[in-house]
């Protein structure tokens, strides 16, 4: 009887721990591959893809890029145009199965290039003259840091949705390329499209669209 009894209490452990096991085995999002569709309606349109990688169900990293050309466009705003984002979020609260809402706070370091055609005049030339004009390029560097707060939806088997909004500060370095000495350019631009360079506010926002893995931890 008491082998009986013994061999009960082990099935009874056995059966406990396998329920335990299976309670605390659960899928956690692993990656995100998103797209930002507003980016192409941009001052700067360009076409941005974003890989978000989820150190666990709190914390994440996050990388960015985004190009564009005339050709991708049909548009000549722009020779080309780059940007990066590196991206670091703190999820406060944590993401799984049963609560596919995230709600982050995060902090995101910020590069764009683009090649902007200008036209300057001859400095030198008299009024009654027609005045000789010379094509260039105002090459346009931004580096920003900003502050961001976002709500993320991402559940297995479903497209995951991303919106955030975000204030920094900007460091914007512009010159001129090929531009030789006696020309000025004809009229200031709009966005700061001249040679020039400072400090600036800065704000971001943004919705993301994509796709999602999971990954089963034990």
């Amino acid at each position: 009887m008491k082998y009986i009894t013994k061999i009960s209490l082990y099935f009874i452990i056995l059966l406990t721990n396998s329920a335990f096991s299976q309670d605390t085995t659960t899928f956690l999002p692993k990656y995100a591959i998103k797209f930002r569709p507003f980016a192409m309606v941009n001052i700067d349109p360009t076409i941005q893809f974003q890989a978000e990688y989820f150190l666990n169900s709190e914390n994440s990293f996050q990388l960015s890029y985004g190009f564009g050309a005339p050709d991708v466009f049909d548009q000549n705003k722009y020779i080309k145009a780059d940007i990066f984002r590196i991206e670091y979020k703190r999820y406060y609260k944590t993401i799984d199965m049963d609560n596919p809402w995230g709600t982050y706070f995060g902090g995101e370091l910020f590069y764009k290039n683009v090649l902007y055609p200008q036209t300057a005049v001859k400095t030198e030339e008299s009024p009654s003259k027609k005045p000789q004009t010379d094509d260039y390029t105002v090459n346009i560097n931004v580096t920003a840091f900003h502050l961001k707060y976002g709500k993320t939806f991402i559940k297995k088997g479903i497209p995951t949705f991303d919106f955030f909004i975000g204030a920094g500060v900007r460091y914007q370095y512009n010159f001129n390329q090929d531009l030789e000495a006696g020309y000025e350019f004809i009229y200031h631009t709009s966005f700061n499209r001249i040679a020039q360079k400072g400090i600036y506010p800065s704000a971001t926002l943004g919705i993301s669209l994509g796709m999602n893995g999971w990954s089963r931890y034990p």
